[in-house]
């Protein structure tokens, strides 16, 4: 059904796409606990890098695993990186994957772009792509 390349992989972070669907996937690794802020911003910009090769429409955020303790501060310059990124690649939608305890806090910010919160892959990408997977089969 999907056919992932990994195009970026590091301790913290595995990266995957999707080129019939144009879907990238961000999986958060459980590493990510050792992870320090400047490591965090650099690898962000790494994938932001990557990622503007590949111009998806689609993108999955699996953070499932990740043990990473991000401070205010930290998730606004993140959510500053994202939007620039989304708005220069135009990504119509994302999706997050987190464990259930964490959806009703997410919830409460506010998405860059349409968005939701999963507890597993496989409804995240049936939301993002769902639609779209039937008229490109």
């Amino acid at each position: 059904m999907y056919n992932f390349q990994k195009i970026y992989s590091s301790s913290f972070n595995t990266v995957y796409f999707d080129a019939k669907h144009s879907l990238l996937k961000m999986v958060a690794l459980p590493e990510t606990t050792l992870q320090q802020e400047a490591v965090y911003k650099k690898e962000l910009t790494h994938v932001i890098k990557t990622v503007e090769k590949y111009s998806p429409d689609y993108w999955l955020f699996n953070n499932a695993q990740n043990k990473f303790k991000i401070s205010s501060d930290l998730q606004t310059w993140q959510q500053e990186q994202l939007l620039k990124l989304f708005k220069k690649i135009n990504v119509s939608k994302s999706a997050t994957v987190i464990s259930a305890e964490l959806i009703f806090q997410s919830a409460q910010q506010t998405p860059l772009i349409p968005s939701q919160y999963f507890t597993n892959e496989e409804d995240a990408l049936q939301w993002l792509v769902g639609s779209v997977k039937e008229t490109i089969s």
